[in-house]
Protein backbone atom coordinates (compact mmCIF):
# COMPACT_ATOMS: atom_id res chain seq x y z
CA UNK A 1 0.00 0.00 0.00
CA UNK A 2 2.97 2.42 0.92
CA UNK A 3 6.24 2.22 -0.16
CA UNK A 4 7.98 2.62 3.51
CA UNK A 5 8.70 -0.45 6.45
CA UNK A 6 6.06 -0.59 9.28
CA UNK A 7 3.25 -2.93 10.38
CA UNK A 8 0.74 -3.56 7.64
CA UNK A 9 -2.31 -5.72 9.56
CA UNK A 10 -5.29 -6.96 7.71
CA UNK A 11 -8.88 -8.18 9.02
CA UNK A 12 -11.80 -9.52 7.81
CA UNK A 13 -15.08 -7.83 8.83
CA UNK A 14 -18.17 -6.61 7.65
CA UNK A 15 -18.09 -8.62 4.55
CA UNK A 16 -14.83 -6.59 3.11
CA UNK A 17 -10.92 -5.83 3.98
CA UNK A 18 -9.83 -3.66 6.46
CA UNK A 19 -6.37 -2.91 6.82
CA UNK A 20 -3.95 -0.73 9.27
CA UNK A 21 -0.57 0.92 8.27
CA UNK A 22 1.62 1.66 10.99
CA UNK A 23 4.72 3.08 9.71
CA UNK A 24 8.37 2.64 11.57
CA UNK A 25 11.18 0.55 11.80
CA UNK A 26 9.97 -1.50 14.18
CA UNK A 27 6.82 -3.04 13.06
CA UNK A 28 6.34 -5.18 16.50
CA UNK A 29 5.63 -2.03 18.70
CA UNK A 30 2.12 -1.66 17.34
CA UNK A 31 0.78 -5.14 17.12
CA UNK A 32 -1.00 -4.45 19.94
CA UNK A 33 -3.14 -1.53 19.10
CA UNK A 34 -3.30 -3.48 15.25
CA UNK A 35 -5.24 -6.29 17.24
CA UNK A 36 -7.12 -3.61 19.67
CA UNK A 37 -8.82 -2.31 16.43
CA UNK A 38 -9.36 -5.58 15.45
CA UNK A 39 -11.19 -6.38 18.35
CA UNK A 40 -13.24 -2.90 18.15
CA UNK A 41 -14.50 -4.08 14.68
CA UNK A 42 -15.30 -7.18 15.79
CA UNK A 43 -17.17 -6.02 18.31
CA UNK A 44 -18.83 -3.53 16.34
CA UNK A 45 -19.68 -6.05 13.27
CA UNK A 46 -21.77 -7.93 16.37
CA UNK A 47 -23.56 -4.94 16.91
CA UNK A 48 -24.79 -3.59 13.92
CA UNK A 49 -25.11 -6.38 11.34
CA UNK A 50 -27.58 -7.07 9.84
CA UNK A 51 -26.97 -10.50 9.10
CA UNK A 52 -25.70 -11.32 12.48
CA UNK A 53 -28.22 -13.24 14.61
CA UNK A 54 -28.80 -11.16 17.71
CA UNK A 55 -27.22 -7.80 16.70
CA UNK A 56 -28.82 -4.72 17.68
CA UNK A 57 -29.74 -4.04 13.57
CA UNK A 58 -30.88 -7.55 13.22
CA UNK A 59 -33.85 -7.66 16.36
CA UNK A 60 -34.59 -3.89 14.91
CA UNK A 61 -35.28 -4.91 11.35
CA UNK A 62 -37.28 -8.36 12.76
CA UNK A 63 -39.28 -6.10 14.74
CA UNK A 64 -39.87 -3.74 11.83
CA UNK A 65 -43.61 -2.19 11.96
CA UNK A 66 -44.50 -4.43 15.59
CA UNK A 67 -44.38 -0.93 17.65
CA UNK A 68 -42.28 -2.93 19.73
CA UNK A 69 -39.44 -0.69 21.36
CA UNK A 70 -36.44 -2.87 21.07
CA UNK A 71 -33.33 -1.91 23.49
CA UNK A 72 -30.03 -1.70 21.92
CA UNK A 73 -26.20 -0.37 22.63
CA UNK A 74 -25.39 2.58 22.99
CA UNK A 75 -22.81 2.81 20.62
CA UNK A 76 -25.96 1.90 18.04
CA UNK A 77 -28.07 4.08 19.55
CA UNK A 78 -25.40 7.01 18.91
CA UNK A 79 -24.53 5.78 15.18
CA UNK A 80 -28.61 5.51 14.33
CA UNK A 81 -28.89 9.24 15.89
CA UNK A 82 -26.47 10.29 13.69
CA UNK A 83 -28.15 8.31 10.75
CA UNK A 84 -31.38 10.23 11.20
CA UNK A 85 -29.67 13.33 11.47
CA UNK A 86 -27.80 12.68 7.86
CA UNK A 87 -30.84 11.56 6.60
CA UNK A 88 -33.34 14.73 7.33
CA UNK A 89 -29.87 16.85 6.53
CA UNK A 90 -29.52 15.12 2.64
CA UNK A 91 -33.82 15.14 2.51
CA UNK A 92 -33.60 11.79 1.78
CA UNK A 93 -30.89 11.01 -0.17
CA UNK A 94 -28.57 9.29 2.39
CA UNK A 95 -31.50 6.90 3.58
CA UNK A 96 -29.92 4.00 5.68
CA UNK A 97 -33.58 3.12 6.90
CA UNK A 98 -34.70 2.23 3.20
CA UNK A 99 -33.04 -1.07 3.22
CA UNK A 100 -35.89 -2.46 1.55
CA UNK A 101 -34.82 -1.12 -1.88
CA UNK A 102 -30.62 -1.10 -0.98
CA UNK A 103 -30.69 -5.09 0.15
CA UNK A 104 -32.30 -5.40 -3.44
CA UNK A 105 -29.19 -4.41 -5.56
CA UNK A 106 -28.30 -6.74 -8.04
CA UNK A 107 -25.20 -8.71 -7.08
CA UNK A 108 -25.88 -8.24 -3.22
CA UNK A 109 -25.69 -11.68 -1.21
CA UNK A 110 -28.01 -11.53 1.36
CA UNK A 111 -28.43 -14.41 4.26
CA UNK A 112 -31.81 -16.51 4.49
CA UNK A 113 -32.58 -15.01 7.65
CA UNK A 114 -32.17 -11.61 5.80
CA UNK A 115 -34.72 -12.54 2.90
CA UNK A 116 -36.96 -13.68 5.37
CA UNK A 117 -37.08 -10.04 6.80
CA UNK A 118 -37.22 -8.94 3.38
CA UNK A 119 -39.53 -11.00 2.20
CA UNK A 120 -42.04 -10.22 5.06
CA UNK A 121 -42.15 -6.04 4.53
CA UNK A 122 -44.45 -4.02 2.02
CA UNK A 123 -41.92 -1.23 0.64
CA UNK A 124 -44.99 0.01 -1.43
CA UNK A 125 -45.58 2.89 1.06
CA UNK A 126 -42.40 4.15 2.89
CA UNK A 127 -42.05 7.43 4.92
CA UNK A 128 -38.55 7.92 5.69
CA UNK A 129 -39.20 11.08 7.84
CA UNK A 130 -41.03 8.45 10.55
CA UNK A 131 -38.65 5.26 9.45
CA UNK A 132 -37.24 5.16 13.24
CA UNK A 133 -38.13 6.61 16.61
CA UNK A 134 -35.85 6.97 19.38
CA UNK A 135 -36.51 7.28 23.51
CA UNK A 136 -34.75 10.03 24.47
CA UNK A 137 -33.68 8.68 28.31
CA UNK A 138 -32.82 5.31 27.35
CA UNK A 139 -31.27 3.82 24.40
CA UNK A 140 -34.30 2.00 22.55
CA UNK A 141 -35.68 2.67 19.03
CA UNK A 142 -38.36 1.30 16.68
CA UNK A 143 -39.11 0.58 13.22
CA UNK A 144 -42.25 2.20 10.99
CA UNK A 145 -44.04 -0.40 9.51
CA UNK A 146 -41.80 -0.99 5.74
CA UNK A 147 -38.46 -0.22 7.78
CA UNK A 148 -35.50 -2.09 7.46
CA UNK A 149 -31.62 -1.12 8.46
CA UNK A 150 -28.90 -1.01 5.90
CA UNK A 151 -25.28 0.19 7.25
CA UNK A 152 -23.83 -0.43 4.47
CA UNK A 153 -22.97 3.15 3.04
CA UNK A 154 -21.92 4.01 6.97
CA UNK A 155 -20.71 1.11 9.22
CA UNK A 156 -17.82 1.01 7.45
CA UNK A 157 -16.43 4.62 8.03
CA UNK A 158 -18.43 4.49 11.75
CA UNK A 159 -15.27 1.63 12.45
CA UNK A 160 -12.65 3.48 10.92
CA UNK A 161 -13.42 6.10 13.07
CA UNK A 162 -13.06 4.23 16.36
CA UNK A 163 -10.20 2.59 15.12
CA UNK A 164 -8.39 5.48 14.72
CA UNK A 165 -9.35 6.81 17.70
CA UNK A 166 -8.43 4.13 19.90
CA UNK A 167 -4.70 4.83 17.94
CA UNK A 168 -4.78 8.07 18.72
CA UNK A 169 -5.52 7.49 22.08
CA UNK A 170 -2.75 5.28 22.22
CA UNK A 171 -0.35 7.66 21.53
CA UNK A 172 -0.19 7.13 17.82
CA UNK A 173 1.26 10.20 15.34
CA UNK A 174 1.24 8.55 11.83
CA UNK A 175 -1.12 6.11 10.76
CA UNK A 176 -3.15 5.13 8.30
CA UNK A 177 -6.45 2.68 8.16
CA UNK A 178 -8.71 1.71 5.22
CA UNK A 179 -12.26 -0.32 4.38
CA UNK A 180 -12.17 -2.42 1.12
CA UNK A 181 -9.95 1.03 -0.37
CA UNK A 182 -13.08 2.94 -0.76
CA UNK A 183 -13.56 4.37 2.87
CA UNK A 184 -9.96 5.57 4.61
CA UNK A 185 -8.88 7.94 7.97
CA UNK A 186 -5.14 9.22 7.55
CA UNK A 187 -3.47 10.00 11.20
CA UNK A 188 -0.49 12.60 10.57
CA UNK A 189 1.00 13.34 7.11
CA UNK A 190 1.31 13.11 4.22
CA UNK A 191 -0.75 10.22 2.56
CA UNK A 192 -0.23 9.97 -0.89
CA UNK A 193 -3.71 8.21 -2.22
CA UNK A 194 -5.24 7.53 -5.13
CA UNK A 195 -9.41 7.56 -5.81
CA UNK A 196 -10.59 4.39 -6.57
CA UNK A 197 -12.22 4.30 -10.82
CA UNK A 198 -10.15 7.15 -11.30
CA UNK A 199 -6.95 8.11 -12.12
CA UNK A 200 -6.86 11.43 -9.53
CA UNK A 201 -3.90 11.04 -7.09
CA UNK A 202 -3.99 13.48 -3.56
CA UNK A 203 -2.30 13.70 -0.45
CA UNK A 204 -4.65 13.31 2.61
CA UNK A 205 -3.34 14.64 6.20
CA UNK A 206 -5.44 14.10 9.63
CA UNK A 207 -8.46 13.61 7.46
CA UNK A 208 -10.94 11.02 6.38
CA UNK A 209 -11.96 10.44 2.56
CA UNK A 210 -14.77 7.91 1.61
CA UNK A 211 -15.41 7.26 -2.42
CA UNK A 212 -18.51 5.94 -3.73
CA UNK A 213 -19.70 4.99 -7.10
CA UNK A 214 -22.84 4.28 -8.72
CA UNK A 215 -22.14 1.51 -11.22
CA UNK A 216 -20.29 -1.23 -9.53
CA UNK A 217 -19.18 -3.92 -12.24
CA UNK A 218 -17.94 -6.28 -9.09
CA UNK A 219 -21.61 -5.93 -7.28
CA UNK A 220 -23.60 -6.52 -11.22
CA UNK A 221 -24.49 -2.96 -12.25
CA UNK A 222 -25.85 0.18 -10.36
CA UNK A 223 -24.63 -0.34 -6.60
CA UNK A 224 -26.29 2.73 -5.02
CA UNK A 225 -29.95 2.93 -4.74
CA UNK A 226 -32.36 4.90 -2.69
CA UNK A 227 -36.07 6.37 -2.68
CA UNK A 228 -34.63 9.27 -4.41
CA UNK A 229 -33.27 7.25 -7.50
CA UNK A 230 -34.07 7.40 -10.66
CA UNK A 231 -33.48 5.12 -13.70
CA UNK A 232 -30.73 7.04 -15.18
CA UNK A 233 -27.92 4.78 -15.84
CA UNK A 234 -25.02 7.38 -15.49
CA UNK A 235 -21.90 6.20 -13.92
CA UNK A 236 -20.53 8.90 -11.32
CA UNK A 237 -17.68 8.82 -9.25
CA UNK A 238 -18.17 10.99 -6.24
CA UNK A 239 -15.17 11.75 -3.08
CA UNK A 240 -15.76 13.17 0.40
CA UNK A 241 -13.50 14.74 2.74
CA UNK A 242 -14.07 15.35 6.18
CA UNK A 243 -13.03 15.12 9.99
CA UNK A 244 -15.52 11.90 10.27
CA UNK A 245 -15.21 8.64 7.95
CA UNK A 246 -18.54 7.81 9.33
CA UNK A 247 -19.90 11.09 7.82
CA UNK A 248 -17.66 11.02 4.60
CA UNK A 249 -19.15 7.64 3.50
CA UNK A 250 -22.97 8.33 4.41
CA UNK A 251 -22.35 11.57 2.22
CA UNK A 252 -20.41 10.05 -0.81
CA UNK A 253 -23.07 7.75 -0.78
CA UNK A 254 -25.75 10.39 -1.02
CA UNK A 255 -23.85 12.59 -3.11
CA UNK A 256 -24.36 9.83 -6.00
CA UNK A 257 -28.08 10.28 -5.65
CA UNK A 258 -28.26 14.51 -5.11
CA UNK A 259 -24.93 16.22 -5.56
CA UNK A 260 -26.00 19.31 -5.14
CA UNK A 261 -28.00 18.49 -2.14
CA UNK A 262 -25.17 17.38 -0.67
CA UNK A 263 -22.78 20.18 -1.46
CA UNK A 264 -24.59 22.52 -0.05
CA UNK A 265 -23.36 20.90 3.66
CA UNK A 266 -20.00 21.94 2.91
CA UNK A 267 -19.50 24.78 5.26
CA UNK A 268 -21.81 23.70 7.99
CA UNK A 269 -20.22 19.97 8.09
CA UNK A 270 -16.80 21.18 7.16
CA UNK A 271 -16.88 18.43 4.60
CA UNK A 272 -15.56 18.83 0.77
CA UNK A 273 -17.44 17.06 -1.76
CA UNK A 274 -15.53 16.58 -5.39
CA UNK A 275 -17.77 14.74 -8.45
CA UNK A 276 -15.17 13.04 -9.85
CA UNK A 277 -16.60 11.78 -13.27
CA UNK A 278 -19.90 10.89 -15.23
CA UNK A 279 -20.54 8.99 -18.18
CA UNK A 280 -23.32 7.41 -19.72
CA UNK A 281 -23.42 3.66 -20.06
Amino acid sequence: MFDEPGLRYTHQAMRTTFEFFFPGQSPSQYQGIAEDCANELTDIELAISPYQEGSDIHRLNCASGTDEWVRIGWPTYTLLKLCQSLMFATNGAFSPFDGLRTMRVPGKVLDHQTNEILSQLDASEIDLNASISFRDDSPFARLAQGHIIDLGAIGKGWALDKCAALARDAGIERAFFHSGGSSMVAIGSPWPVTIPGTSENLMLSDTAMSVSRRINPDAGGVHIVSSNTTTDQSDVVARVIGASCAVTDALSTAAIVDNQSVKQLDENLDIKVVTLHTSNN
